[in-house]
């Protein structure tokens, strides 16, 4: 993606460079919002003030105002000129003759990657401490599910979830052998489970 100027002379450089764009291609850049005499002034009195500056540096102060303030006001303009760019192109290639990349397309969320290192920490008579390393690929995950079964044949159900990659969990069954896992999720949706622990209470 293109990216406005930060210096003046990278400023100067793009301003002559969407002028001329403009000016060569008026079928695509029609009616723009900022007069093109206009900009073509301020780039000549940009210029002036500029080559002043250099001259003559007891000045410096005072022409450095002047300096920003025409540069504040070419900005605006060539930031119009760039909008106005943007909403009348057919093409994203188009904005090329202005010198300009053109907005990038948003990056899609990824699924998160998987879960890692799932460890029982302590337990008690009905609770458990579980950790767990985050991800170390995929999308950010926005919540991690636990989810546990009663063994030998019990179905997955969602026992907790944490933004952390910690838990404790409490009121689980007792007198059962339950196994446990972990998964990270996000808008994407969910990401590959994580090792499985068995823990008897």
């Amino acid at each position: 993606m293109a990216q406005f100027p930060r210096t003046d002379a990278e400023l100067i450089t793009l301003a002559h460079d969407v002028l001329t764009g403009y000016r060569a291609h008026p079928d695509i850049f029609h009616n723009p919002p900022i007069d093109l005499e206009g900009v073509d002034t301020k780039l000549t009195d940009y210029a002036q003030v500029d080559h002043q500056w250099n001259v003559n540096h007891a000045e410096g102060v005072m022409l450095t105002a002047q300096r920003g303030g025409i540069s504040v006001g070419l900005a605006n303009d060539i930031r119009a000129l760039i909008r106005h760019a943007e909403t009348v192109v057919q093409d994203q290639a188009q904005l090329k003759l202005i010198n300009w990349g053109g907005r990038a397309a948003p990056t899609p969320l990824q699924l998160p990657g998987q879960v890692h290192n799932l460890t029982l920490v302590k337990q008690g008579a009905d609770w458990i401490s579980l950790t767990w390393d985050a991800p170390s690929d995929g999308g950010k995950p926005s919540t991690y599910v636990i989810q546990y079964r009663i063994m030998p044949d019990g179905d997955w159900t969602i026992a907790d979830t944490t933004p952390d990659t910690k838990i404790t969990l409490a009121g689980q069954p007792k007198g059962k052998t339950i196994e446990y896992r972990v998964f990270a999720r996000n808008k994407a949706g969910d990401g590959l489970v994580s090792n499985v622990i068995e823990v008897v209470l």
